[in-house]
């Protein structure tokens, strides 16, 4: 049996044993495969959350992480609060499908997530971003400092006017302010796109005349 070292690595980094990370049970924490899941010490996270493989929850020193009760991290789900950001996360959210990545990574960063939001798609957060009850970022959004009101309840509340405020689609959002029931969809389309050749991003690439 070779002399595996994943212990040593992890603790250098500030991350919890796979021990201690499988021991997350015993407070309600369900990390389905302890292996793939890298979780920082001091990291606060509520009973009833479930942790998918390949899930990182990163805390540096003089930063806050607190992940509420409830909520669900699909695989490639990245939370990190580093550089004395904080980062704090309420109740049943989802994070995923799709790599979602919430980043509180710098000194002035401050993201605050309600109850019941849902990010997936590939979306990422960051900045000074607050995000009330029931609040989607859906698609390649790269949302950054963005306020999205609270609904009445969680992302599935069902009337669409009284949800949460939505992004959606793809591209930069920046500086996004949205009340509840509101939405704002950015969709490229090839359908108005002009169609070239090939060599038109390749120059110098043809190969000569025969």
């Amino acid at each position: 049996m070779p002399d595996l070292r994943h212990d040593e690595h992890r603790v250098a980094l500030g991350f919890l044993t796979i021990g201690q990370t499988d021991g997350l049970a015993d407070d309600g924490v369900r990390v389905l495969d302890p292996f793939s899941t890298l979780i920082s010490a001091g990291t606060q996270i509520g009973a009833g959350t479930v942790i998918y493989p390949s899930v990182v929850i990163q805390r540096e020193e003089a930063s806050t992480l607190v992940l509420g009760s409830g909520n669900v991290l699909f695989p490639g789900t990245l939370l990190l609060a580093a550089n004395g950001g904080r980062l704090v996360i309420g109740d049943e959210c989802e994070f995923g499908p799709g790599t979602v990545q919430v980043k509180a990574n710098r000194p002035d960063a401050d993201i605050a997530i309600g109850n019941g939001a849902r990010l997936l798609n590939g979306c990422e957060l960051t900045g000074h971003s607050q995000l009330g009850d029931g609040c989607q970022i859906i698609g390649p959004v790269q949302a950054q400092s963005v306020q999205l009101g609270s609904g009445l309840g969680g992302y599935a509340w069902p009337e669409p006017a009284e949800r949460g405020a939505l992004l959606k689609g793809a591209g930069l959002a920046r500086g996004i302010r949205l009340s509840r029931g509101e939405v704002i969809s950015c969709q490229a389309s090839f359908g108005g796109a002009v169609v070239e050749q090939q060599e038109h991003y390749h120059p110098g690439s043809s190969r000569p005349a025969p």
